[in-house]
């Protein structure tokens, strides 16, 4: 069975599974930014797409935006890392883990003290997120966000791509970078959100996301032949393998461990 075939019924399966309204699954391959499957569910029979309800049609993938929660705590520790503001090792307080501003309290699902920075990565700590974003400035946290391709277009080659929602430093209030740093206060979508974790993987190098391999003639023969294209470096190296070091430790010790597999980091 091919990638998108294995894809189209594991997602199926989940999606059931989990009584879920709708799922999308993305895979890409870092180095290159090829895209080896993409599938939404509920889904429709491309023979009959004229039978298929309007909302079935669109592309999930890239037409719908959502606020990523934890998955974007990504950017904000890359951002404190690459700027050395913090490191893995350093020791933070969780202070129960709860943070009140004005009238929100920011909430951890356990309560949490002190521990170290990768330890709040392992836990996914809301509360450590929001404290220690106030150590970078907007316009630093900003321009990492938008250099990992968030409120912008990735140019994927199929249409209906949308930007996602970012507010500009000059729309920040007092808690837009508090509520950012663990996935509040913006919209993006699943494209925007497999290619950041993509980025890192590639050791901080954004490549541009593609469907379209090549394109053949009638007779076979090639007319078109499409190459990686390299975006933009995000973060250096070494911060990217440190980042990539800590989110193992979220799969083998901390939110993460249900989704271990035997054999993969």
């Amino acid at each position: 069975m091919s990638i998108q075939g294995i894809v189209e019924s594991e997602l199926a399966r989940g999606v059931q599974e989990a009584k879920a309204e709708s799922g999308t699954v993305i895979a890409v391959r870092p180095s290159t930014g090829e895209i080896l499957a993409m599938a939404s569910y509920p889904t429709y029979d491309p023979n009959n797409p004229s039978t298929a309800a309007p909302e079935l049609v669109r592309n999930r993938a890239i037409t719908d935006m959502y606020e990523p929660g934890s998955t974007f705590k990504l950017v904000t520790a890359a951002s404190l890392l690459e700027e050395h503001l913090i490191s893995p090792t350093d020791t933070v307080d969780g202070r129960g883990g709860a943070l009140q501003i004005l009238d929100y309290t920011v909430r951890d699902a356990h309560r949490m003290y002190r521990m170290t920075f990768s330890e709040a990565v392992d836990h996914s700590s809301n509360f450590v997120f929001a404290a220690q974003s106030s150590s970078i400035s907007n316009d630093k946290f900003y321009k990492y966000v938008r250099d990992f391709g968030f409120g912008i277009v990735l140019g994927i080659d199929v249409p209906g791509e949308v930007r996602g929602i970012v507010k500009k430093p000059r729309e920040f209030d007092h808690s837009t970078k508090t509520f950012m740093a663990f996935g509040y206060e913006l919209a993006a979508t699943a494209l925007q959100i497999v290619n950041a974790y993509a980025t890192v993987a590639n050791g901080g190098v954004m490549m541009k996301p593609y469907v379209v391999q090549k394109v053949l003639d009638r007779n076979g023969d090639e007319v078109s032949v499409y190459e990686p294209q390299t975006i933009r470096r995000v973060i250096d190296e070494e911060t990217a393998k440190k980042i990539t070091a800590m989110l193992v430790g979220v799969v083998q010790r901390g939110t993460g461990t249900p989704a271990q597999v035997q054999g993969v980091t």
